[in-house]
């Protein structure tokens, strides 16, 4: 699969509302989004794309020494491709350029999907917030990749990025 990942332009807004509405039972809104790109100033979102076909998106906050994962998704066409890894992998490099030692995120406890994909990024459970999810009433689980900057984590990391091209060279010749 030929995509790029670049950042979120407010002319992306449509397509990730679309993506949004798809992949949670109270997604965010073109207003929330919008406000992130515009007026949050710790925030970055990026999102990857082939041609002018958004597939996924993450956004962050950089906060004091660490990045949190504030929002991610894939279209539900193009799961299980490898795209969510290399938008990850984006939050991390991300990261690794501020300075970053640490990445958090939430995630409901019943994506078991998501939770696999995160831990094989290098992610382990770190906490429970409990009844995090208004609509569902379900526990967010918190997750953390931790020391990102240790000869540890950039050995698995690197790893995982070689995997991951090789998994997104083999979905373009599949």
């Amino acid at each position: 699969m030929d995509c790029i990942v670049r950042p979120m332009a407010l002319e992306d807004l449509p397509q990730v509302v679309e993506i949004e509405k798809g992949s949670f039972p109270q997604p965010w809104s073109r207003d929330l989004f919008h406000h992130e790109l515009t007026a949050n100033h710790i925030s970055r979102y990026m999102v990857v794309c082939q041609e002018q076909i958004i597939l996924g998106y993450i956004g962050v906050w950089l906060i004091v020494g660490e990045i949190h994962i504030t929002t991610f998704a894939v279209h539900q066409n193009h799961r299980r491709k490898g795209l969510g890894e290399l938008l990850i992998i984006t939050a991390i490099d991300l990261a690794l350029e501020h300075g970053a030692t640490l990445v958090t995120l939430e995630v409901s406890e019943m994506n078991l999907g998501a939770r696999a994909m995160y831990k094989k990024c290098g992610f382990v459970d770190v906490g429970r917030r409990r009844h995090y999810y208004s609509e569902t009433n379900e526990d967010a689980i918190l997750m953390s990749a931790e020391d990102i900057t240790s000869a540890a984590f950039q050995e698995k990391f690197q790893q995982l990025k070689t995997a991951n091209v090789e998994k997104m060279k083999q979905e373009v010749s599949g």
